[in-house]
């Protein structure tokens, strides 16, 4: 969760301080697929470890 949280993050910071002629498509989809990725698994793992099978 804690990885998936920096990526979130970083992906909320880039969207705020980027201007539109600075984004990069490419960077904003790997970014949120990363952070998507690890706060799915984190998740998905923490619900299991407290028991709620999923």
């Amino acid at each position: 969760l804690a990885i998936g949280m920096f990526f979130t993050a970083w992906f909320f910071v880039y969207e705020v301080t980027s201007t539109k002629y600075t984004r990069d498509i490419y960077k904003e989809l790997l970014i949120s697929l990363v952070a998507s990725l690890f706060m799915g698994f984190g998740v998905l793992f923490l619900l299991l470890w407290v028991g709620i099978y999923v």
